[in-house]
């Protein structure tokens, strides 16, 4: 993983929105000159998971900290907890009865089948990420609402990450524990 320099700059451009970067900048709490400088691709060196947790906390056009986290190289691309068929069928379940859709009524929304839909549903099959997209787009929720159950899809992604603690690599482990006392540090010293 490392940072992308230009799809940060792209999804940064996209968070500010229509607001100046000096808007952007004081909503945020992070300096104008240092937004400025990362969506002009000048840094080599990824802002702090602290720094885009800000940049996510006024983001406009649905850019999340999981896509900042992802271009900055702290994350994957992927960074699936394993999520479990059974539980993203029982939340898109859940969202379309709450929006008294029949199943064959989302297939045809999902553009999908309704035997598959119905195999999704049922958490025989996991869908492919564009379906999830596409069911929470229709049901006006995020895509981590229809992922992880309610007691997680609410945690942020790092948080998610250590419900399935025994599946981080040792690499990533010492990273973490690395960062860890990076932000002890830091704390230490205010």
């Amino acid at each position: 993983m490392s940072f992308n320099k230009q799809k940060f700059a792209v999804l940064l451009e996209k968070a500010k929105g229509n607001r100046s970067i000096n808007q952007y900048a004081l909503q945020c709490g992070v300096s104008s000159a240092h937004i400025s400088r990362l969506m002009r691709q000048l840094l080599d060196t990824p802002p702090n998971p602290e720094t885009i947790k800000l940049f996510a906390s006024k983001a406009h056009n649905e850019v999340t900290y999981n896509n900042l986290m992802v271009a900055a190289g702290y994350i994957e691309e992927d960074n699936s907890v394993n999520e479990d068929p059974k539980t993203i069928g029982e939340n898109l379940k859940k969202y379309r009865e709450k929006a008294n859709f029949s199943e064959d009524e989302v297939a045809e929304k999902l553009n999908v089948s309704k035997s598959t839909y119905a195999e999704i549903e049922s958490g025989k099959t996991k869908p492919d990420e564009h379906i999830i997209k596409e069911a929470a787009n229709l049901y006006g929720v995020k895509t981590e609402k229809l992922l992880f159950a309610d007691d997680v899809a609410n945690e942020n992604p790092i948080s998610r990450a250590f419900h399935n603690y025994d599946n981080l690599t040792d690499e990533e482990l010492e990273y973490l524990e690395m960062q860890l006392d990076i932000f002890r540090k830091m704390k230490k010293n205010k």
